[in-house]
């Protein structure tokens, strides 16, 4: 769209990026290990129900920190906690890194 930049379009590839390497490389212990990074219960549900934004989830919120690691900190919209910190995108790039 003519309104988004192409810091918005990075921004949101980023964070699709993020939500494929979740879904194709995450299983239990990795979801547990971002949940304990950044302070959720370990049963909190990973995704969210039908019709949650996916920002308010730690799933959403792994994605939004994905998207920081690879963009930059300017578009950040999670909901589920504040932005990560230098230790939390750490853990980002060696969780992706598979």
């Amino acid at each position: 769209r003519a309104e988004h930049s192409a810091d918005d379009v990075a921004h949101v590839l980023a964070h699709e990026m993020g939500h494929a390497v979740d879904v194709t490389w995450f299983g239990v212990a990795e979801r547990a290990e971002w949940r304990a990074a950044r302070g959720y219960a370990p049963d909190r549900a990973w995704f969210g129900q039908a019709g949650e934004s996916d920002y308010a989830t730690p799933s959403g919120d792994f994605v939004e920190a994905f998207a920081v690691w690879q963009v930059g900190p300017a578009r950040y919209r999670g909901r589920a906690g504040p932005p990560p910190t230098a230790e939390q995108l750490a853990l980002v790039a060696r969780l992706a890194a598979r």
